[in-house]
């Protein structure tokens, strides 16, 4: 992993001041369609962390809030990708409430609009395919100084709840994101 003497080595820029944090985070073990892997996920925001060098994140979709007709109209667009209404209409014709329960997965973030049609959200890639979210960095469990250690805002339950939607949750383990925040000299 990369280090504050790595930083100073790569930078370009003269580098004033390094701030160190620790965010929390967990590991959880997963298993689907036979494959095992681990999920890596800052308990901050709840988010999927796919790139730590890159710190690119992805949030979990929340499905626990879904009522039956919006798990019934979001299962037919996951099988679809992308869609009119009137296609997904008629894919979900035993749901009453058609109209409402589209207009709720609108607002909730789950389909957006794309030209006249619509399509899913990215962080719904991970109900499709979770293990192209793996994470196969290992736990490096070191003594490190800190600036500072954030505190979760979200319980490791809460994840596992959300991902076990979609996966099978075997086990976790609890760890921190070492994040560097780097202030250059002008």
């Amino acid at each position: 992993k990369v280090t504050k003497k790595d930083l100073h080595l790569m930078s370009e820029k003269k580098i004033k001041e390094i701030n160190t944090f620790l965010i929390p985070a967990v590991k959880v073990i997963c298993e689907w369609r036979g494959k095992d892997f681990g999920i890596l996920v800052e308990l901050k925001k709840g988010s999927i962390v796919r790139n730590l060098e890159e710190k690119e994140t992805l949030i979990v979709p929340n499905l626990n809030g879904l009522n039956k007709d919006e798990l019934i109209v979001l299962e037919a667009a996951l099988r679809m990708e992308t869609f009119d209404m009137d296609t997904l209409k008629k894919v979900c014709s035993s749901v009453s409430t058609f109209k409402t329960s589209v207009g709720a997965l609108k607002r909730k973030k789950f389909f957006k609009k794309d030209g006249e049609n619509m399509v899913l959200n990215e962080n719904l890639d991970l109900v499709k395919k979770p293990d192209k979210f793996a994470s196969f960095s290992k736990i490096n469990y070191t003594s490190i100084s800190y600036d500072k250690k954030l505190e979760p805002t979200l319980l490791i339950e809460e994840v596992k709840n959300r991902l076990n939607r979609f996966v099978n949750v075997k086990d976790h383990k609890e760890c921190f994101i070492v994040y560097y925040d780097v202030k250059h000299e002008n």
